[in-house]
């Protein structure tokens, strides 16, 4: 099950980099992912799709990954 979560946790960073690649990324503990964005104009991009990846883990892999943003402007 550990494998399992580590793997999805990975999966789901290497997506969301793969999409948005200045992002900054920290993985801590218990599924947990921090996300940084450096442009405020991309703030709401990156939080709408940080929401649809997480729903699809959760509905595909059965892995809640909990997701927080940290960025410099607001949330469209």
């Amino acid at each position: 099950m550990r494998t399992r979560s580590v793997d999805a946790v990975n999966e789901f960073v290497e997506e969301l980099k793969r999409l948005f690649p200045d992002i900054e990324v920290l993985v801590l503990p218990g599924r947990k992912v921090r996300l940084r964005v450096g442009s405020p104009l991309d703030v709401g991009a990156v939080f709408d799709k940080a929401a649809e990846l997480q729903n699809r883990w959760i509905l595909e892999k059965g892995v809640n990954i909990q997701v927080g943003l940290i960025g410099s402007g607001p949330i469209n």
